[in-house]
């Protein structure tokens, strides 16, 4: 997921915080994982 900041205070916190310390979580496998979660949770709704 691309950093984006969103106007001038988000801008001025991305500029100025380390590269160590900004979001480094993999949100390709966070995507994966909420859909296996939602597939699970479709399949087990009874249907009417």
């Amino acid at each position: 997921m691309p950093l984006n900041p969103r106007g001038p205070m988000e801008h001025a916190m991305v500029k100025n915080t380390p590269p160590e310390y900004r979001d480094r979580r993999d949100w390709d496998e966070i995507r994966t994982w909420a859909a296996g979660i939602a597939s699970e949770l479709g399949a087990a709704v009874p249907s009417a």
